[in-house]
């Protein structure tokens, strides 16, 4: 159960979080478990998912990924950041439901960072990250 608690934690966390106008779950569908080109094309985000993303990247790029207190901290960080991006989602439809997907993704990478001790498993959770990141670059504008 333990193993699962960090998915069960992600899907009570993540399904409230998003919703319409009218305060409705924001989902038209339920997302594959892989990311798609919106015809071909990047799905567009919000200025709310926009910034949020933009801050990560930076984080990234400026924080310290040396030890596995570097990675722990870091990760700390991203939960935070991605706590209020999902907080504040107003996105709703497919575009939406990609985004849900790169989260899935995303979080439990995080969730690694912000916890592992051993330093070759934080730094390969640390890469993980930046991969998923560049990621969502290909899939999102």
């Amino acid at each position: 159960m333990r193993r699962f608690l960090p998915l069960l934690l992600l899907g009570a966390f993540l399904l409230p979080a998003c919703h319409d106008s009218a305060g409705n779950h924001a989902h038209n569908a339920a997302p594959s478990d892989r990311l798609e080109l919106n015809a071909g094309k990047k799905w567009q985000t919000d200025d709310h998912t926009r910034e949020a993303l933009q801050g990560i990247r930076k984080v990234m790029a400026e924080r310290p990924a040396a030890t596995p207190a570097d990675i722990n901290a870091l990760g700390s960080h991203l939960k935070t950041r991605l706590d209020a991006l999902i907080s504040g989602c107003t996105m709703t439809g497919p575009a939406h439901d990609q985004l849900h997907v790169f989260l899935g993704k995303f979080l439990p990478v995080v969730d690694r960072m912000a916890r592992e001790t051993d330093t070759e498993k934080a730094k390969q959770a640390h890469r993980e990250a930046g991969e998923l990141l560049a990621e969502y670059d290909r899939y999102f504008e």
